[in-house]
């Protein structure tokens, strides 16, 4: 296995399991890093890589006991199977394996704590077994993943053990409401105490815990010391934690901090409102859909909210009635009647104080048979012969300034045809794309109203996927409206459809979502991931070539004072000699008629086509800088700053230790959020230099640096 991030063509080489040579050769190269992962290579004895250390573990009351789950002996292709094991009361567990032997880089055994937070991903053979990773709290899990051939042994687990928490007593640190203190943790599983008294008319306690690099958690009981199983709130996401806890009662409450893994100093401030005196109402934005806009469908509502004392609830109501408490929904139109509907997004700060956005739209899911498109997001169908056609409708508004129109069908032969108001045919229509293949049509000023697309199959039959993007406003040109707004499309991809999984992809997009979310305050960001949607705290599509290409033509919506940003990690390849691609989520078995490869030629299509004052591109695929050299022929390149994780040739690397891609750890974790203290001000440029300077990888490896305009500093 590669180091990390192990890149596409690299995996390759690995599809033929017969070629045993060649693929020891390859894992020979790898195999210190490969220890490092926890993941076999082929043809080893793995034993010593499991067994965790248990030296930086604070011990309470610790107790091993006979616990048997084993797989079937073989186990089954195609097979996925998560075991659950709890032991009541427990702060943490683990469980110990007589053997483990499952097909090396093809089956997988995975470790998971209660949230299913991976702790271990195992492959390969582990003859004398051994402990797994802890899991913090009374559940662990166990889940084994099997491809489509080869079977083993599997595994067997004989033995649990865990700890029962253990006293307390004196020494608290008292906390100053609103102030921050601070400390530091010295080893994983290590805690401090603090205490804060809260009066008998707290609305909220808001509690906010900085660390650094490391993972430190918070858990909060009124009355008594909480521990990792008993409290009355905890945070418990990576990195810092930030909490709002409404109606905290009166009384001394107890505050521990606890290290989830790492070490470090930390900052605690707790801080408790009372009496209602803050009046200020929360901040509120829909981002999705647009105010007037046209939908049908399954489609996303989502919005912001910001406060200067916190949210501490959020919601989203459909014509009165709330559907979520979450600041994202995906919205089954089909089960509401066609016509205006009312969306209120609305947040409630600590104080309770509710601020409200509400916006009007148009469900058309149509009784005449037609199907509605969603304003640049793909449609799939399929025409069953030459001569079959297929109408489309989509919604334009009087201010529209194109129609951009994309028809992918493999190697089929389909035209297109579009006419507003009316059903287009093969000679009346307002315009058409005739050409072999598929299609991609641009009209501009296309009129208000409702517009018929037509698909017409030329000659052949099978799927097509078409888009259909309309650019309101002056999008696309000129200085611009006079108000900037901020986009993104955001791309982590950890597992894909049909080639080998990555670890932590997922946390790069969730990362990079965050800080352009809560701290650079982005207007649209659009995320796009793997199959695994609760992964991601924010979640637009599945990351296929298709929806990539058509949120790249949305980014194009931003105008002249705009900025946006793509922002993606996954797995890359290339020739090695500045013809590189990123590998979306179908890479390798391809849909809507694409091969699942976004090429350096096309990225630059896209960018090239974006009138935005600024652009943000950081990529952390291997060969990724071979993307470079087109980006810097664009006639608009002067506005792009773009970061890659390293040179044409070389990798990137999946970083355990930090759990991200290591070149977005370097960048947004210890750079723009360590170091410069998430300063909106902070240069571009600037953070590449720090985050260079203390990356670990060389040669081919180093990260890459394109600025358009090195007169001029570059911020987010």
């Amino acid at each position: 296995m590669h180091s990390g991030k192990e890149c596409y063509s690299r995996w390759l080489e690995f599809m033929k399991k017969g070629l045993l040579i060649s693929v020891l050769i390859v894992f020979s190269l790898f195999a210190a890093s490969s220890f490092m992962l926890g993941a076999a290579a082929v043809g080893e004895d793995n034993s010593e890589i499991l067994i965790s250390d248990t030296s930086a573990i604070a011990r309470d009351v610790r107790t091993v006991e006979s616990y048997v789950v084993e797989s079937a002996h073989p186990y089954s292709n195609n097979f996925d199977y998560t075991w659950t094991i709890t032991k009541a009361g427990a702060t943490q567990i683990r469980v110990h394996f007589t053997q483990i032997d499952v097909e090396s880089n093809y089956d997988f055994l995975y470790v998971y704590d209660y949230a299913n937070a991976q702790l271990q991903k195992l492959t390969g053979t582990y003859s004398s077994g051994g402990w797994s990773s802890w899991s913090y709290g009374e559940v662990i899990k166990v889940r084994l993943d099997t491809d489509y051939s080869v079977t083993k042994y599997g595994f067997k687990i004989d033995q649990i053990e865990y700890e029962d928490g253990g006293g307390g007593g004196g020494g608290d640190n008292v906390l100053t409401n609103g102030v921050t203190s601070t400390s530091s943790l010295a080893a994983t599983g290590a805690t401090e105490m603090w205490t804060i008294d809260v009066g008998a008319n707290a609305l909220s306690m808001y509690s906010v815990l900085t660390c650094g690099s490391a993972d430190f958690d918070l858990y909060g009981r009124l009355g008594a010391a909480p521990t990792t199983s008993t409290y009355d709130w905890r945070g418990y996401t990576s990195g810092g934690e930030e909490v709002t806890f409404n109606s905290p009662g009166a009384g001394t409450w107890y505050i521990m901090v606890r290290s989830y893994s790492g070490s470090g100093s930390y900052g605690l401030t707790v801080t408790i409102t009372y009496g209602g005196s803050d009046t200020t109402p929360p901040a509120v934005t829909i981002n999705s859909p647009a105010n007037g806009a046209t939908v049908s469908g399954t489609t996303t509502i989502s919005f912001t909210a910001t406060d200067a004392n916190g949210i501490s609830s959020r919601a989203i109501l459909i014509d009165g009635t709330q559907v979520s408490t979450s600041s994202s929904y995906s919205w089954v139109t089909t089960g509401y009647a066609d016509g205006t509907h009312t969306i209120r997004c609305q947040a409630t700060d600590p104080s309770g104080n509710t601020g409200y956005s509400q916006i009007s739209v148009t469900v058309a899911n149509g009784g005449g048979g037609d199907n509605v498109l969603q304003n640049g997001v793909t449609s799939t169908s399929s025409l069953s012969a030459t001569g079959a056609t297929e109408m489309w409708t989509i919604q334009v508004d009087a201010d529209a300034v194109s129609m951009y129109s994309v028809l992918t069908c493999g190697s089929a032969d389909f035209d297109l045809y579009g006419r507003r108001g009316a059903a287009p045919t093969t000679s009346t229509y307002d315009w058409r794309g005739y050409t072999s293949g598929g299609e991609e049509v641009t009209f501009n000023s296309p009129g208000s109203g409702t517009w018929y697309i037509m698909v017409r199959s030329y000659s052949g039959t099978g799927s097509y996927g078409l888009t259909v993007t309309i650019t309101y406003g002056g999008g696309g040109g000129g200085d611009g409206d006079g108000v900037v707004h901020k986009w993104a499309v955001i791309v982590g991809i950890s597992d894909y459809k049909a080639i080998n999984d990555l670890s932590y992809c997922d946390e790069d997009a969730t990362d990079w979502y965050n800080y352009l979310n809560n701290v650079m305050d982005y207007d649209y960001i659009r995320v796009l991931g793997d199959t695994h949607t609760s992964n991601y705290p924010s979640y637009y599509a599945v990351a296929n070539e298709a929806n990539v290409k058509a949120c790249l033509t949305w980014l194009g919506g931003a105008d002249g004072d705009d900025e946006v940003a793509f922002i993606s990690s996954g797995h890359g390849s290339g020739t090695g000699t500045g013809s590189s691609y990123l590998c979306m989520w179908d890479c390798g078995s391809g849909e809507s008629g694409q091969d699942g490869n976004l090429y350096d030629t096309e990225l630059d299509n896209y960018v090239g086509a974006w009138a935005a004052g600024e652009i943000f591109i950081f990529l952390d695929h291997c060969y990724s800088g071979g993307m470079i050299p087109e980006i810097a022929a664009l006639s608009n390149h002067a506005n792009v700053y773009m970061t890659t994780t390293c040179t044409q040739n070389g990798y990137g690397y999946d970083d355990s230790a930090h759990q991200n891609g290591a070149w977005t750890y370097y960048f947004l974790q210890y750079g723009l959020i360590n170091h410069y203290g998430s300063n909106p001000g902070t240069l571009m440029e600037s953070c590449f230099d720090y985050s260079l300077a203390a990356y670990p990888y060389s040669g081919g490896d180093t990260p890459q640096e394109y600025d358009g305009n090195t007169g001029v500093g570059f911020t987010l």
